[in-house]
């Protein structure tokens, strides 16, 4: 998994853009189909998802206070006993976290039973910070810059001089991805939604080399489930369409899809002028 996050100088309009690809895969089938969903639960903020058919927890989502949260697993030691679900709490802090203070309040509050970084970005703050836990730590990584990137490893003083992390450093992709994603930062200026789009599509290894498709090097390995961009402050998200991060770019504006008081007929509720097209390489 792999989020990129900018605000300030960093973004076009000093706005805060998040960009996202779920990296997960369990067959080729399941990357063809995706939910957005909406809710309007009956206590806390109204919220949308990515997900799948049957999955009740939050990998990427977005609330109506512009509040966003991805999941990103990092190395851990195997669950010993139950604990609550990184998903669920993910999708806690979506209903009931307004900015990112709230949102590491939710997120040390619970006991997980894997290693995982929650990306939370707060239009209330207008920027983002890396929540980063294990079973038996939390530590909140801010680098008070106006970006912050992240891979599937821990950046943090206290959990980034881990074993398991290490390891993680040592035997995975994640430098790499991380410091390809860092290098194609420094060549796009000010960033855009369709910059971000470029960047989750990138297929290129370091110093632009061909690595090959399907590299798990590469920021776009061919697997994702999803790609996901959000404009917090705007309220609005663009979740890639099939195949992978290579078709459209499907806006949603959650502005008029949360004024809704559900539908009285099935129709698209997409915000069809603002879809970005999809990849060439398709």
């Amino acid at each position: 998994m792999y989020v990129v996050r900018y605000w300030n100088g960093r973004s076009a309009d000093s706005s805060l853009i998040i960009g996202r690809n779920f990296d997960f895969y369990v067959g080729d089938k399941f990357a063809e189909d995706k939910i957005v969903a909406f809710y309007r639960p009956e206590a806390g903020h109204k919220f949308m998802m990515v997900t799948w058919g049957g999955f009740t927890g939050v990998v990427s989502g977005m609330n109506d206070r512009g509040l966003t949260v991805t999941i990103n697993a990092a190395k851990t030691d195997y669950p010993t006993g139950s604990a609550t679900p990184v998903s669920l709490v993910a999708r806690e802090i979506l209903q009931y976290a307004g900015n990112i203070k709230e949102a590491y309040a939710i997120a040390q509050k619970r006991k997980m039973f894997v290693a995982e970084s929650f990306l939370v970005g707060s239009a209330a703050d207008n920027r983002a910070a890396l929540i980063e836990k294990t079973p038996d730590t939390i530590a909140l990584y801010d680098p008070k810059g106006d970006e912050i990137t992240c891979a599937n490893h821990f950046q943090s003083p206290e959990l980034s001089k881990l074993e398991s992390n290490g390891v993680q450093m040592k035997e995975s992709a994640s430098p790499y991805r991380y410091e390809r994603l860092h290098e194609l930062l420094q060549r796009n200026g000010p960033n855009t939604v369709q910059k971000t789009i470029d960047i989750l599509r990138d297929q290129r290894g370091l110093h632009d080399k061909n690595i090959g498709m399907g590299n798990e090097k590469a920021v776009n390995q061919l697997i994702a489930h999803h790609a996901i961009v959000f404009e917090p402050k705007q309220l609005k998200v663009w979740v890639s369409a099939a195949p992978r991060q290579l078709g459209e770019f499907v806006a949603y504006d959650l502005n008029k899809i949360f004024a809704m008081n559900g539908l009285s007929s099935d129709h698209e509720v997409c915000d069809s002028a603002n879809i970005i097209p999809a990849d060439t390489f398709c």
